[in-house]
């Protein structure tokens, strides 16, 4: 079940996620997305920095997402310093194709409360 809520500029998503950095794949579940990048929850973390190749579907789309990304940052485990948080990665989209950046606009936009603005950010 996905649950959508508009926070900053970002949308919560929930939704299953792939990732390729090199010759390791490993399974994701994204969180939340914005136009610019989005948070997937898993504890196989990549350095900052890094470059990966994410895959996911956004809900009703016919086809999934394929889009090259950066890692910004990491949250490599619950603790209670982190507030037990989810582990995970930060992600901005890098040189995504256009009818990927397209379908997340609409997406936002259509998820957006009344009121409120994604701006594009």
């Amino acid at each position: 079940m996905r649950e959508l809520h508009r926070r900053s500029g970002r949308i919560d998503l929930e939704a299953d996620a792939a990732i390729t950095a090199g010759d390791e794949w490993f399974a994701a579940r994204t969180k939340n997305i914005g136009a610019g990048g989005v948070f997937v929850a898993t504890p196989r973390v990549r350095p900052v920095g890094d470059h990966v190749l994410l895959t996911f579907r956004l809900p009703a789309a016919a086809e999934p997402i394929a889009t090259q990304a950066e890692v910004r940052w990491i949250r490599e485990s619950p603790s209670p310093e982190n507030g037990g948080r989810t582990a995970g990665m930060g992600l901005r989209f890098v040189g995504a194709p256009l009818t990927a950046l397209i379908a997340i606009q609409e997406f936002l936009r259509a998820n957006e409360k009344p009121g409120t603005d994604t701006g594009g950010q």
